[in-house]
Formats: structure tokens, C-alpha cells, sequence
């Protein structure tokens, strides 16, 4: 299959339009607050993590991602599966890899081969939360592991199915709503933008 035909059956299966970005606001001004990172690539979203969270001193990041189990995680990019992929609730996958470099915008980027990063500074208890919950979600299903050294994940039977309602893109919209975050938009595409109100100024009504 060609480069063409790949991106296009790509496309289809993650139902994506990329010249729509999705609009992140995130919590303003959390008490305690930890950054947090989604990566776009292009056609597809992930979100990332610094490891510190977990504690213990653990350095480095770990990135989050969900797609269709077959197609991302075994690799089964047929063409022909992409109307499939979208118009009939499929099994999931939920993929994790865990990333030497520092947990910063930047050096993700390059380390992830990622198109773009953005980092939303969030509360810090939402965040572990959240990332204590994934790690509990993946390490249920890790039986049926697999890893697709393609996109560098391993990945795992997730319980959700995906389809047009429930892909790539949405779950990373629902995993920064869980964060505290104000997401519009339909995320169809995988670029989210983070939009940063300002603060209230002294005697502002």
C-alpha cells in the first residue's frame, strides 16, 4: 500500500480533519500545579505524563495513547478496514511507553517524533489521579500485551470499543477533561490548542 493510500485509510479510521483544532482551556491558576503534555502527530494524539509523578523520584515521562486494536496496536492497516474501523464499534487498545528524556515540550517532541507539543499546566492530585488510574487500566489487561515496535507502544485489550464516537482523538479530549480542563470543540484532529485566560487583576470586577 502506498504512502497515499495509508494516510488516506488513516484518516478514515480516526476520522480526522486536521485543520480543526480543538480548544483546551485548563484549570486557572491550580494550587499545586504539574504540567502535562499532549503530543500531535499529525494524525493522531496522545497524552504525556512526567514521570515524577508516580513518586519515588522517577525521572522521565510516560505517554498514554488509545486507538483500534487491531489497526494501531497489531498493525492491521488495510485499507479496506477503515470504513469498518469507523462506522462499527471495534476493540480498543490502550498503548504505553515510557521516555527517557526530560519531561519537557521541547525535548519531547524530539524524543517522540511528535509534530508538535502542548503542554497544559494542571492540578497536581488530578494528574497523579489520572495517571495512577491509566497505569491501573493497562496493568488489568497486561495478558494480552503486544508491542507494535512500528509506533513504539505496547499495548493492551482496553475495555472501551472504538468507533466514530470513541477514538483517538476524543479519548485524549475526555482524559484533559478528567484533569480539570475546559475542552470545546469535537476533536476530530489531533491538534489541540491550549488557550491560557489571564488572571484577574487587583479590584477587577
Amino acid at each position: 500500500m502506498n504512502h497515499a493510500g495509508r494516510g488516506l485509510a488513516i484518516a478514515a479510521a480516526c476520522l480526522l480533519n486536521a485543520g480543526c483544532a480543538t480548544r483546551v482551556i485548563p484549570p486557572l491558576a491550580p494550587a499545586d500545579p504539574a504540567p502535562v503534555f499532549i503530543a500531535d502527530y499529525g494524525l493522531h494524539s496522545s497524552l504525556v505524563f512526567p514521570l515524577a509523578l508516580r513518586g519515588e523520584g522517577s525521572t522521565g515521562a510516560v505517554e498514554y495513547a488509545y486507538g483500534e486494536w487491531e489497526w494501531y496496536a497489531l498493525g492491521n492497516e488495510a485499507w479496506w478496514r477503515a470504513p469498518g474501523v469507523v462506522l462499527v464499534p471495534n476493540p480498543g487498545a490502550l498503548g504505553r511507553r515510557e521516555i527517557g528524556a526530560a519531561a519537557n515540550a521541547e525535548t519531547l517532541a524530539l524524543a517522540l517524533g511528535a509534530e508538535g507539543i502542548a503542554e497544559a499546566t494542571v492540578d497536581r492530585e488530578r494528574a497523579v489521579a489520572l495517571l495512577r488510574d491509566l497505569d491501573a487500566r493497562w496493568e488489568a489487561r497486561a495478558e494480552t500485551r503486544v508491542r507494535n515496535s512500528r509506533v513504539g507502544l505496547e499495548f493492551v485489550r482496553d475495555e472501551r470499543d472504538y468507533w466514530m464516537f470513541h477514538h483517538c482523538n476524543t479519548q485524549t479530549a475526555e482524559w484533559l477533561e478528567a484533569l480539570g480542563c475546559r475542552v470545546s470543540g469535537a476533536a476530530w484532529g489531533s491538534t489541540f490548542v491550549i488557550f491560557r485566560p489571564a488572571l484577574p487583576r487587583p479590584g477587577d470586577p
